[in-house]
């Protein structure tokens, strides 16, 4: 699964821990959360299935093209902004196979997205 959008690795860590054999990739481009989502990663023990990696989603390794069955972003809209969703939109889809899971998270009210 790709996670576009760490936080504090709470998502990466609850699907990693519930899931059996699932492994999280997520992106951050706070240096302060990618060392929290590390660390609880680390502390609950899956380090080797939360990979957390300090990166834009628009520089994803080109190898990452298709590599994920899912791919999860919460509440993302603010930090992308409304005027680089169709970016994002795109980006997304790179990183996920075809036919497969998409979720998109976002609160908003009226006019904002």
């Amino acid at each position: 699964m790709l996670e576009i959008g760490s936080g504090w690795g709470a998502l990466a860590i609850l699907i990693t821990s519930t899931i059996p054999g699932t492994s999280v990739d997520t992106l951050t481009l706070s240096t302060q959360q990618a060392a929290l989502a590390r660390a609880r990663a680390e502390a609950a023990g899956l380090a080797e299935r939360v990979r957390v990696h300090l990166l834009d989603y628009r520089n994803m390794p080109r190898e990452w093209e298709g590599a994920f069955d899912r791919v999860v972003s919460v509440e993302m809209v603010e930090a992308v902004g409304p005027e680089y969703m169709e970016v994002r939109g795109a980006w997304i889809c790179l990183g996920v196979r075809v036919r497969e899971c998409v979720l998109l998270c976002v609160c908003a009210r009226g006019g904002e997205v």
